[in-house]
C-alpha cells in the first residue's frame, strides 16, 4: 500500500470534510484510536455542512504516556505508533432517506494512508474528505551498511 502522505510528529494534520448541500439533519461522529485505547471521540451536528478535525501528535503525547513523538535513541522527532481516525457522517437526503458515509485514515509511524471502504455511497451522502498539512509521500530508501 502506497502512503498518501506523511505527518510531521510536531505539526498538525487537518482533516476536513465537506458535505452535500442537499443533506439535512447532518451530523458527524469521529474517533481517534491506537490499538487498545480510544484517544479521542465525539459527535456534533453539521449545520454548516463542514467538519474539521486537527490531529496534533504532540498533544496526544502530552495526554497519553504510551504515545511518543521523539525517538529516544536520537532525540529527533518521530512517530512509531499506529493511529486510526474514523469519520462517520450521517444525514437525511431530499427524499427523506437516511444516508451515511465513512472514511478511515490510518497513520503508521509518520505515513498516512486513506483506507478503502466497501460501504455503498450515494452522491448526497459522500463526504469530500481532504487531508491538509500532510507532507507529500517520500520514497522509502534502503541504505546498505
Amino acid at each position: 500500500m502506497t502512503p498518501d502522505g506523511r505527518v510531521d510528529p510536531l505539526g498538525t494534520l487537518t482533516i476536513h470534510a465537506d458535505l452535500s448541500e442537499t443533506l439535512t439533519d447532518a451530523r458527524v461522529t469521529w474517533s481517534v484510536m491506537c490499538p487498545g485505547i480510544i484517544m479521542d471521540a465525539g459527535r456534533e451536528p453539521l449545520d454548516s455542512r463542514q467538519f474539521t478535525y486537527h490531529f496534533r501528535p504532540a498533544q496526544f503525547a502530552a495526554q497519553f504516556q504510551h504515545f511518543q513523538v521523539v525517538d529516544y535513541a536520537t532525540g529527533n522527532p518521530a512517530l512509531a505508533k499506529s493511529v486510526f481516525i474514523v469519520i462517520f457522517v450521517e444525514g437525511v437526503n431530499e427524499r427523506g432517506d437516511k444516508v451515511h458515509d465513512v472514511d478511515y485514515v490510518m497513520i503508521r509511524g509518520d505515513r498516512i494512508y486513506r483506507l478503502p471502504t466497501d460501504l455503498p455511497r450515494t452522491p448526497e451522502s459522500k463526504a469530500v474528505l481532504e487531508l491538509e498539512n500532510a507532507v507529500a509521500p517520500a520514497p522509502i530508501v534502503a541504505h546498505a551498511k
